[in-house]
């Protein structure tokens, strides 16, 4: 069909040069201007089923890309919703359970314990946390056998830094 209006437009594309350079007394204008008034109805149809065939012909191969890409946003959000979840379990979970144990630690109460076996990040503040919460349990039975009066206790500070060790220390 492109061919068809390739033919048609060559004749026509003269005429119209003509039209545009030819004065109006010239002989060759009246006969361009006959052509291009016989001819453009022609032309225009041949153009018009030319754009039409070729519409068709892109219209499938658009919508198989628009699958595609409709096809690699769901993929695309199915990945998300995994790894979002995987977060959730590997870090957020442990993470809230360390928060709440180290909240309830801040009560005084020391019994909270946090199950991590991990060896990553989280599983590091979770043996953290672990280790204060022994330190705590340990000064804390210090505290109470001096409460009750065995002053004999001995209290070996962790660091210069330990300021409750120290404490004891005097």
């Amino acid at each position: 069909q492109l061919l068809a209006v390739q033919e048609l437009w060559t004749p026509f594309q003269s005429a119209a040069s003509t039209v545009s350079t030819a004065g109006v007394q010239n002989p060759a204008f009246d006969s361009a201007l006959a052509y291009i008034g016989a001819n453009n109805v022609d032309l225009l149809t041949n153009s018009n089923v030319a754009v039409g065939q070729y519409t068709e012909a892109f219209s499938g191969k658009i919508t198989t890309l628009k699958q595609v890409v409709v096809a690699f946003g769901v993929i695309a959000m199915i990945v998300a919703g995994i790894a979002w979840w995987f977060v959730g379990q590997f870090i957020g979970k442990p993470l809230n359970e360390a928060r709440d144990a180290m909240e309830t630690l801040a009560t005084g109460d020391l019994g909270a314990t946090v199950d991590v076996s991990s060896r990553d990040e989280v599983g590091q503040i979770v043996t953290a946390y672990g280790t204060l919460q022994s330190y705590m349990y340990e000064m804390s039975e210090t505290a109470s056998e001096i409460a009750q009066g065995d002053l004999s206790k001995q209290v070996t500070p962790k660091s210069s830094d330990d300021t409750l060790g120290n404490a004891f220390v005097g």
